[in-house]
């Protein structure tokens, strides 16, 4: 029995938008169980404040987050961080940044998953892939290792340090499995789950 993993690298887990002509940077990624937007303001620009701005159809926006003040205004880009805290799971959503009196971003979309002691499979079950999204803000290294029932070994992943699979289970016959990631440095387990085959 064999079973074939796609891995699709980190861009899966973080979106990047247009640059407006104030940002160096723009990007969305998931940390644990929050949505971190990172930006960064290009050296000599200003604006005063930022607003986080969310929404679930690309046409209204809410307001989730503030920076009050002057963002930027130094000779060197500044970096800043703001967070939907209570983001919307499994659902396409979209954030644009609002720079003051300086506009406002193009959006990033962004899907997030919530995990469950650092790990997500979705869907569970499934007929034929599952998405395995992992908590690894540190890009740790790692081995992923899928058990059948009877704790037969039916795959075991090359090395990695993403935090986002694509998991082809339709080469597997319906029943219930095992997910267990190994941490390469000591190969302790630090992540596992059951994954669900159905027809």
């Amino acid at each position: 029995m064999f079973l074939s993993l796609s891995c699709l690298f980190m861009i899966a887990c973080c979106s990047y938008g247009q640059q407006h002509p104030l940002l160096a940077t723009f990007a969305a990624l998931q940390i644990e169980n929050e949505v971190r937007i990172d930006f960064g303001i290009v050296g000599g620009s200003s604006c005063q404040g930022v607003q986080l701005e969310r929404s679930v159809d690309g046409l209204v926006y809410e307001s989730i987050d503030f920076i009050p003040g002057v963002c930027g205004g130094s000779e060197f880009t500044e970096y800043y961080a703001v967070n939907d805290r209570a983001p919307i799971s499994n659902s396409v959503v979209y954030y644009r940044l609002e720079l003051g009196q300086q506009g406002k971003t193009d959006p990033i979309e962004f899907r997030f998953v919530p995990l469950d002691n650092g790990i997500s499979v979705y869907p569970n079950p499934s007929s034929s892939r599952q998405e395995i999204r992992i908590s690894n803000p540190f890009s740790l290294g790692y081995t992923l290792v899928v058990f059948c029932p009877l704790g037969e070994e039916i795959f075991r992943s090359e090395p990695n340090h993403t935090d986002f699979f694509v998991l082809e289970s339709g080469d597997l016959p319906t029943g219930i499995f095992f997910l267990k990631l190994y941490n390469n440095s000591d190969g302790r387990e630090f992540y596992s789950s059951r994954i669900m085959r159905v027809d």
